[in-house]
């Protein structure tokens, strides 16, 4: 069942009737916090449709712990009462690995009825909203990698060793990619496209594109089914961006495309006689994700492990530029075979995202990004050709193009200097998750790993 095709109206009686057309008899109501994790409680069906208006009470500091559960925000502390857990209808769904369970995301809501300002679920909505407004409808696909790993007492390997893009990882656990497959499909959340990524159990997945919100939440439970089922079969399923030193790492590549009231496309344009093909709002579009890259790197790449995949070699951005099909750049605006059908440029990529990120705060900031690019009218520069990562600093510096943040602090220093995220996003998701990604970036710091005991505990 698709997210939103069977509960339009949102309603109490909708709920109860998927309820009892599913024999659902818990129900598990969750947020997705500022790490990007599912959190939240579970509750019977009966006490979901009593509470249904008032929603379900929980501590706003869970909203608020670090990458080890042990630190939170002390705004948020014993003395603090509860928050509500609103479940959207709209996104219900059974959970097919789970008998009599189903999942529900719920907006957090406030003791008098009001949005509480840290829900980054009720953020997306809002954004959306702006940009239908301004600009035109958005529709988004999420399209990730990730690992199927083995763990034993040496730590985390492939689980298999086959090549690039052949089918012999499928073939061999056809158990595995069928259960999968027929899983995502009973949780409406349709695979268009999957294949080998990289030779080393590295599988990507793309799923139907659909509205943000929809979007977001389809792919996030893309990774929860993708993580129990290998589980089921003796693996890890992990979104780790860069498991391995001598493997590519795994990103989230985020497809975006505008249209009008007409279902007109806004961003391509072959009549404009510009050079890229491209509608002058996608070039400022572009332009402000450009602009804003800092931010944008921080929200979608959220992991000390992130910036080990952003470097050169790796089919990864390391440099805020686009290109027209050009797969290390920051934007890449995607191509058709000639006389194949419209011209696009109508749809961008964001490469710079992987599975550590919270969706809803990702779809979000490309939007205000791309927003504030058309208000503002920046000019993105010239689309780049070459492999980025890989031209002389000279030629980049000429070009005017900037070097993506090399690490989480970085980024997280551009987020917090950028004025337009801090306005759109609101103070209380700003300041909540920095200061649980400063907390991982320290911790990180502070731990004395293998590497360095190897390099200088005899040596010196």
């Amino acid at each position: 069942m698709q997210m939103g095709d069977a509960a339009s109206e949102g309603s109490l009686a909708t709920l109860s009737h998927l309820l009892e057309q599913t024999a659902t008899t818990y129900v598990r109501c969750q947020f997705i916090d500022y790490l990007g994790l599912g959190r939240g409680r579970e509750v019977s069906a009966e006490y979901l449709q009593r509470y249904s208006e008032r929603g379900v009470a929980m501590a706003p500091v869970n909203y608020t712990w670090d990458i080890e559960d042990h630190d939170y925000d002390r705004r948020y502390g014993p003395e603090a009462g509860d928050v509500f857990l609103v479940a959207d209808p709209s996104s219900f769904v059974a959970l097919p690995y789970l008998k009599g369970n189903g999942h529900v995301f719920c907006d957090v809501i406030t003791a008098d009825g009001s949005p509480w300002p840290g829900c980054t679920r009720q953020l997306l909505k809002r954004i959306v909203a702006q940009a239908e407004q301004n600009l035109g409808v958005a529709s988004m696909g999420f399209e990730q990698e990730g690992f199927l790993l083995k763990k034993d007492a040496d730590g985390f390997r492939p689980a298999t060793g086959f090549r690039h893009h052949t089918s012999d990882l499928f073939d061999v656990h056809q158990a595995f990619m069928s259960e999968l497959l027929d899983v995502l499909q009973q949780l409406g959340t349709p695979v268009e496209k999957f294949n080998v990524e990289d030779g080393n159990g590295q599988i990507e997945l793309d799923v139907k594109p659909g509205p943000p919100l929809v979007a977001a939440e389809q792919y996030f439970r893309l990774k929860q089914a993708f993580r129990f089922v290998a589980r089921q079969h003796g693996f890890v399923g992990g979104f780790m961006p860069k498991p391995f030193d001598n493997i590519s790492g795994s990103g989230l590549h985020l497809h975006l495309s505008l249209h009008d009231s007409t279902g007109s496309p806004i961003f391509g344009d072959a009549g404009t006689g510009d050079r890229d093909g491209l509608a002058e709002r996608a070039r400022h579009f572009i332009g402000g994700l450009l602009a804003h890259a800092p931010a944008l790197v921080a929200l979608g790449c959220p992991s000390v492990n992130s910036y080990k995949r952003l470097r050169p070699g790796l089919f990864a951005p390391t440099h805020a530029a686009f290109g027209i099909g050009n797969r290390s750049a920051m934007i890449r605006v995607l191509r058709t075979r000639t006389g194949s059908g419209a011209d696009p440029g109508q749809r961008i990529e964001l490469r710079a995202a992987d599975g550590t990120c919270n969706p809803h705060l990702l779809a979000a900031a490309v939007l205000v990004a791309g927003l504030d690019g058309v208000a503002r009218a920046v000019d993105p520069g010239a689309s780049i050709a070459a492999d980025i990562g890989n031209l002389p600093a000279a030629t980049l510096a000429t070009a005017g193009i900037r070097q993506l943040p090399v690490n989480l602090s970085e980024a997280l220093d551009g987020l917090e200097a950028d004025a337009t995220f801090r306005d759109a996003f609101g103070t209380e998701i700003i300041a909540g998750f920095l200061r649980v990604k400063r907390l991982e970036w320290s911790k990180y710091n502070a731990h004395v790993s293998d590497w360095e005991y190897a390099r200088y505990a005899d040596a010196f």
